[in-house]
């Protein structure tokens, strides 16, 4: 069984093994994901859509035992006190855990720097995106033309439900 490690933060540095991870995802993995398309390829547009170096985002990476991304996870401020969260994972790592552990940690740390509330939008055909975010305690509030929304209710969580490690 591989083993991961959830939630180190990319570098600088780390663009080109970003680009490279979306590089190699299956295109429906990314229509999923992106809602359509592939993600730009320029380094700065691929900064801008992943929120990597703004302030008022988080990007966590999941890394396998050789050190390559496995899944990528995101947290983007909305509004005061509301986040928006995304996650993908390699192709073929999927339904290992990798977005589950990534998303826990996310809440975590949404948790821990004093966020109320995430939001998820998730296409209506990506059931188990859909499933993953009512695991973790999402509940749909409505759809939004082809996507579901999801809302989770940081202050109505319990404590220890969300400590890390899950």
């Amino acid at each position: 069984m591989q083993s991961f490690s959830a939630g180190t933060v990319p570098a600088e540095d780390d663009e080109d093994a970003i680009s490279y991870f979306l590089g190699r995802l299956e295109a429906e993995d990314l229509r999923l994901r992106f809602g359509g398309g592939r993600p730009p390829g320029e380094p700065a547009a691929l900064r801008r859509r992943l929120g990597l170096g703004d302030p008022r985002s988080a990007v966590l990476l999941s890394l396998d035992t050789a050190g390559a991304i496995a899944g990528m996870a995101s947290l983007a401020l909305a509004s005061a006190g509301m986040a928006e969260t995304a996650v993908i994972v390699r192709s073929d790592l999927k339904r290992r855990g990798v977005g589950t552990a990534l998303m826990w940690r996310l809440v975590h740390q949404a948790r821990m720097s004093g966020l109320t509330r995430l939001m998820a939008f998730v296409l209506y055909e990506n059931l188990p995106a859909r499933r993953l975010v009512r695991r973790l305690g999402f509940r749909q509030i409505g759809p939004i033309d082809a996507e579901l929304e999801f809302q989770l209710d940081l202050d109505e969580l319990p404590s220890g439900r969300y400590a890390l490690g899950g």
